[in-house]
């Protein structure tokens, strides 16, 4: 294949053609995620003046860029086994505590890539919220909540969990999975995950009906909507269909 523009491409044989499909499809999903407030017009007559320098390194980049994505994901990736519950009473060692309470849509992944997760906090210009106060909120943004299933297996494959979960001194992180409320005779739970002094992973739950939730305390979960910033770039492409690449016979 000789370097030219993608309106320039033979399609030779139905592998090239495989190909060319794909690298359309390729070139087309990179052009709607540009973030064209950041691009330089001159950047762009740099390459457009040394277009074969400039075709090697996108060469190169198109090698490896894809290879890059697979192996990040695939070391971020949990797999939840969905064979089994999550026992309260087994795993917390806690007689009479029960799950009351599940976000069904959490309970049907089977798999999450942690690079995915948001740790949101449902503070409005308070300091502190109570519990069930802090659980309405969520529910209300129809974010994911990520259950106690999900919150097992990080603890069983710390290596999986995010290095900035830890927080800091200044900014500690305590992690909460509310998708899974659990009960016993004297209130409702969630259990969550921190950093602690010891410079180690701990757990704990924490009754929704006692104390606040405050900046620190956040949740995990996968949000119900798009980032507005990618939702504006849709908006711009939907207004700018010149922007999509289109193979063409020569």
């Amino acid at each position: 294949m000789t370097p030219g523009t993608i309106s320039h491409i033979r399609k030779n044989s139905s592998v090239e053609t495989s190909i060319e499909d794909k690298l359309e499809q390729a070139l087309n999903a990179l052009v709607e995620n540009l973030d064209m407030d950041i691009i330089d017009p001159k950047e762009l007559d740099s390459i457009v003046e040394n277009s074969y320098e400039a075709g090697e390194h996108f060469t190169n980049f198109l090698r490896t860029v894809g290879r890059t994505i697979v192996d990040r994901r695939l070391s971020r990736t949990v797999r939840i086994n969905r064979r089994t519950l999550f026992d309260p009473v087994q795993f917390m060692h806690h007689r009479g505590l029960e799950i009351e309470e599940r976000d069904e849509r959490s309970i049907m992944l089977e798999e999450i890539d942690t690079a995915d997760i948001a740790l949101v906090s449902m503070l409005q210009d308070e300091k502190a919220i109570g519990g069930e106060e802090h659980l309405s909120r969520l529910k209300k943004a129809g974010h994911i909540r990520l259950d106690a299933s999900v919150f097992q297996t990080l603890w069983e494959n710390q290596y999986l969990i995010p290095e900035y979960w830890q927080g800091t001194p200044d900014d500690p992180k305590h992690i909460f999975f509310d998708g899974t409320i659990l009960k016993n005779e004297y209130g409702r739970y969630v259990i969550s995950l921190y950093w602690d002094v010891d410079q180690r992973w701990s757990w704990t739950y924490c009754r929704l009906d006692i104390g606040g939730w405050r900046a620190e305390d956040v949740s995990a979960v996968i949000r119900s909507a798009e980032p507005l910033q990618r939702i504006e770039r849709r908006r711009r492409r939907s207004n700018s269909p010149s922007l999509l690449l289109k193979c063409e016979n020569a």
